[in-house]
Parts: C-alpha cells; structure tokens; sequence
C-alpha cells in the first residue's frame, strides 16, 4: 500500500496539493493493511505520511483521519 502512495505522490496531474482517502481495514496495534491482508502489505499512518511527503507534495500540510475497524489480527 506504502508503495502505491508512494506513486501517486509522484504524479504530475495533481499539482502541489492533493486528497487521498485510504478506506480499509486495521489490525489491533493500529496498523492499515491493504487489500491482500499480508503482513508485508500492512503499514502505519506515519509510513503514508512519510510517502506522501515526496516531489510536488513535499513539506506540504497533510491530515489524516483513521477510525478503527480492526480485523482481530
């Protein structure tokens, strides 16, 4: 997932600012994890934040909301 963000923020097409919505699941020590439920494919806010703060969106503001809707993991 990490690696996704990590690709749009690169994107010319947004400019310098940009809206990510991330709908998905958690586990119960506060991570997201992505659509194939590994381990490898499960990161934390931070580790976006960190991705997003790349090229044209570089030192921008970023907010990122999280609810919890964990899997039981």
């Amino acid at each position: 997932m990490v690696e996704k963000v990590a690709r749009f923020a690169t994107l010319s097409t947004h400019g310098s600012t940009a809206a990510v919505a991330i709908l998905s699941h958690g586990t119960t020590d506060g991570r997201i994890c992505g659509n194939s439920l590994g381990e490898s494919d499960c990161c934390t806010v931070t580790d976006i934040a960190k991705a997003l703060d790349t090229s044209r969106l570089k030192g921008k503001p970023k907010v990122l909301l999280a609810k919890e809707k964990d899997m039981d993991r």
